[in-house]
């Protein structure tokens, strides 16, 4: 369990039963997790989820979540595993939407990892969480961006080829504005046209997934923002095909995520694509 906490740096209970447990021990995982904070090895803390009802009502939820001690640090470094400064330094002190953004991360993460037991022949080789990509950004000459991950996820087709589709992940929760949204594209742009991630990712293309859980009005606000900026810039036709755009409902379908047509690109208005497939 705190190998679930190390992997994903902040997570709920509901995330580490979906991810190792059957969704019928969800009670003895918050009864471990409570055992493990009451013995100092995480930290348990909450934050508040706004929500609104169909009738237009806001309402807040309070839901705990937990992240290693330095006890829980110490143990883990003691097994052999990396311990990054940044985990080392985090701050206890989290507002909301920062926490917020991490686990709608996680979530997408954890579709990933979950693909294998859906199909064998989908999986998620590795990814790098955005809280290592803040120890060590990717550099282009004018520009550090931080992504929100990167997955490496792969595919083993019927003739024994593995085909791979490198991710670099945007998480959307619909608070950015047109301008430093526009600017976050610009620097992407960049990244693309540089090559600066290929040495660090190992990969000779890379493709940017823009995703949001607020629904299909930011989904077309975020794809209308970034095609604007791209013919702004009067970049090639070839750039457009670079960037993917979903909006999910939780609670996610590995399935509905990665190998159904659940994304928009920029070449199309209506027509969408699954990312995973054997052609």
């Amino acid at each position: 369990m705190p190998l679930g906490v190390y992997q994903l740096h902040l997570t709920t209970a509901e995330q580490l039963c979906k991810l190792h447990y059957s969704p019928k021990s969800i009670k003895w995982v918050q009864k471990r997790l409570k055992l493990l904070a009451d013995n100092g090895y995480l930290n348990v803390d909450a934050y508040v989820m706004k929500r609104r009802s169909q009738k237009g009502k806001v309402y807040f939820i309070p839901h705990s979540y937990y992240i290693l001690s330095s006890k829980g640090i110490r143990y883990l470094e003691g097994i052999g595993l990396d311990i990054a400064t940044s985990m080392r330094a985090r701050d206890k002190d989290r507002d909301s939407l920062f926490v917020e953004h991490t686990l709608e991360i996680n979530d997408l993460l954890i579709a990933a990892m979950l693909l294998k037991r859906v199909n064998p022949r989908y999986y998620l080789r590795g990814f790098i969480h955005e809280h290592d990509w803040r120890r060590v950004p990717l550099k282009t000459h004018s520009v550090a961006i931080i992504p929100d991950a990167y997955l490496d996820l792969r595919v083993q087709t019927a003739d024994n080829r593995t085909r791979r589709l490198s991710l670099l992940l945007e998480h959307d929760c619909g608070t950015e504005e047109q301008h430093r949204f526009r600017r976050r594209i610009q620097g992407y742009v960049e990244l693309l046209k540089t090559g600066a991630y290929r040495e660090r990712l190992q990969t000779r293309s890379v493709t940017i997934a823009f995703t949001t859980f607020i629904g299909q009005k930011r989904l077309e606000q975020m794809r209308d923002w970034t095609r604007e900026q791209l013919l702004a810039t009067c970049e090639q036709p070839s750039m457009m095909s670079s960037f993917v755009f979903a909006a999910f409902d939780k609670p996610l379908d590995p399935c509905h995520v990665w190998l159904e047509p659940s994304w928009y690109t920029l070449l199309t208005r209506q027509q969408r694509i699954a990312l995973l497939h054997e052609g």
